[in-house]
């Protein structure tokens, strides 16, 4: 799976990218919403995680953007990153047409819940060596929907 982590602070996007790494995942950095764009533009990728406030163009507005350029079959997998919790936020992320919405800091529950993508264990990692991934890398996973 092709992940884009765009997030403005260095230090919470090494930790993020830190985390995916862990869970057996790799990811592209983007500092900010137009870095994002650009990255979007050069290839694809399956899922784009999003810090919420950025500076020059936050992740709603560059989701908002997103979903102009693209056709819904093309469109990654979006979610929302953010220290804010409220029911509020929640919804703007979903108004301005994110698929999913995690809270700071990661978790592997958080990751598994929200976005059901459980933590991928290839054959080399974990006791028994099984694969006990649903979505092996290089694949679309199902899109997730938002709202009531």
């Amino acid at each position: 799976m092709r992940i884009l982590l765009v997030e403005d602070n260095p230090v919470k996007q090494r930790v993020a990218a830190r985390f995916l790494e862990q869970m057996g995942y790799r990811c592209d950095t983007a500092a900010n919403g137009i870095e994002a764009l650009a990255a979007l533009a050069r290839q694809p990728y399956d899922t784009v995680l999003m810090d919420v406030q950025m500076s020059d163009m936050d992740s709603l507005e560059a989701t908002r953007e997103i979903h102009r350029l693209n056709l819904p079959e093309l469109r990654p997998h979006l979610i929302a990153l953010t220290a804010h919790a409220s029911n509020a936020d929640r919804q703007a992320c979903a108004d301005a047409g994110m698929d999913d919405y995690l809270t700071k800091p990661l978790s592997q529950w958080s990751w598994s819940r929200n976005c059901g993508m459980p933590p991928p264990i290839w054959p080399s990692a974990g006791p028994a060596g099984r694969n006990l991934c649903r979505h092996p890398p290089n694949s679309r996973h199902k899109r997730l929907k938002t709202g009531p």
